[in-house]
């Protein structure tokens, strides 16, 4: 195969207990020695790289995690075929339509590489992005956005903490975490966007009555919060009246008053940000402090729905492999 079709599956070789890893890295050495025939070897995210990997594998120089994206990226290039050593197909490559070949570890590496050749198949088209949307349920503001989005990619969309739960990032080409005003409904979404990177959409930049309503009344643990995202800044008189348990010091005045927008354990995970507005973007990137990190802030509203869909699609492309914090 002189176009380097091969994505080859190399989780198994990251179980050093495992009595077939070793023969599994002799077979992948040997199709390196064939010149163009490997495009990609694809390491489980979920597991470690091991320490005493082949040398031949660990300077080839196409060690890739198995994401959707890589699997995507490289199946857009041209003919490939997904090489499998008793490993499970995870569930993006089958989506991707590729071509999957299953081969027992002891396998002769020309055998695997003729088989490999045989099941290719032509990616004609490069298939769309898949993306999982993290948004309050029932709130106007996200439905024309989330249809808009539907039209113009793959899309999940969850109303709780399931990406978080049960969703294994990596089968997405990216997340899109929504946060409005409808503040029961926001704090699935708020928790997700503390552990999963992607874009953030922020209808508002403040964000200190979802955590409010996340602590229930806790005057202590909106203590925690403050601390957490302010540390050396927070207020100390609102931090003592919190101490104290007087979970009413933490009210809009006071918010108003110190400007807490409480948008740093998002925004630390973000890859990228959407705000409605300049204003918005100066005051969250304020809120990160002199040397917090920020990831790219991008002003956009959601008046033009088609547009504003681009645009999130656009910064879900540019953000690469998602991952979990």
């Amino acid at each position: 195969m002189s176009d380097g079709g091969l994505l080859v599956d190399l989780s198994a070789a990251q179980r050093p207990e495992d009595p077939a890893a070793a023969a599994v890295e002799s077979c992948v050495a040997a199709l390196l020695a064939t010149p163009g025939s490997v495009r990609a070897l694809l390491l489980d995210p979920a597991a470690p790289l091991p320490g005493t990997l082949h040398a031949r594998l660990l300077g080839s120089g196409l060690l890739r995690w198995n994401t959707a994206a890589e699997v995507r990226r490289a199946a857009a290039s041209g003919t490939v075929a997904y090489v499998t050593f008793g490993a499970a197909v995870p569930a993006h490559v089958e989506r991707l339509g590729v071509s999957v070949v299953h081969v027992a570890a002891t396998a002769a590496p020309a055998e695997v590489l003729a088989a490999a050749t045989r099941s290719a198949v032509r990616v004609d088209v490069v298939p769309r992005l898949h993306v999982v949307a993290v948004c309050a349920p029932d709130v106007a503001a996200n439905a024309r956005l989330l249809d808009a989005l539907a039209s113009q990619c793959d899309l999940d969309v969850l109303h709780d903490d399931t990406l978080v739960a049960t969703v294994r990032a990596p089968a997405y080409d990216g997340v899109v975490h929504i946060l409005g005003a409808a503040a029961p409904a926001e704090v699935a979404v708020l928790r997700s966007a503390r552990r999963v990177s992607g874009v953030l959409w922020l209808h508002d930049v403040a964000l200190a009555q979802v955590h409010r309503v996340e602590a229930s009344g806790d005057a202590r643990a909106l203590a925690a919060v403050v601390r957490r995202m302010y540390a050396d800044r927070a207020p100390l008189p609102l931090l003592d009246a919190l101490d104290r348990g007087a979970a009413s010091a933490f009210d809009a005045g006071a918010v108003q008053r110190y400007g807490l927008l409480l948008s740093g354990d998002v925004v630390r995970v973000a890859r990228a940000v959407v705000v409605p507005s300049d204003e918005a973007a100066r005051r969250l990137r304020l809120d990160q402090g002199a040397n917090g990190p920020c990831p790219p802030v991008s002003v956009c509203t959601p008046g033009d729905a088609g547009a504003a869909a681009a645009h999130v699609l656009s910064l879900v492309a540019q953000s690469g492999a998602v991952v979990a914090a």
